[in-house]
């Protein structure tokens, strides 16, 4: 991806000094050139209430608002020419970027926005890289470590 500066003149915040280290996620570089952790999938424990009894189910996924701005962003979602090519509503993109985002850092709207501001030929690239981190296809090794795998919850 590039990492063409698209914010001149703006002192951006220090992705180590924002990052929330209990987040577990996975890092793309952003507007800044530096790279910048978006929240990874977590397993996730829920109660089954059946029968006046309650068993436990486990999944991979996101927690509100998250898992909200993940499906507001896939129903956008539609094929468009040429063949097997996606078009989406950019809103919902960035939206979902920025939850993503500011789950693994303490970041305002502002920095989130100045951070987002990609030049339009690295637009795909962020995309693609969001995209697989919230579908769970980055950083799969750590995520499975930290919850799937184990018997424990989180």
């Amino acid at each position: 991806m590039s990492t063409e500066r698209c914010n001149v003149g703006y002192s951006f915040p220090d992705p180590d000094q924002t990052r929330r280290p209990e987040v577990p996620g996975f890092p793309i570089p952003l507007a800044d050139g530096r790279p910048w952790h978006f929240a990874r999938p977590r397993a996730l424990l829920f109660p089954i209430f059946a029968a006046g009894g309650c068993s436990v189910g486990r999944a991979a996924g996101y927690v509100e608002p998250i898992r909200s701005l993940l499906d507001d962003f896939a129903a956008t979602l539609v094929e468009a020419p040429p063949p097997g090519a996606i078009s989406f509503d950019y809103g919902a993109f960035f939206l979902l970027a920025k939850g993503l985002l500011q789950a693994a850092h303490d970041l305002d709207d502002a920095a989130a926005g100045k951070l987002l501001a990609v030049p339009m030929a690295a637009v795909s690239a962020l995309t693609t890289e969001v995209v697989a981190v919230a579908a769970g296809r980055r950083g799969v090794e750590g995520f499975v470590a930290e919850g799937l795998a184990t018997e424990g919850a989180e």
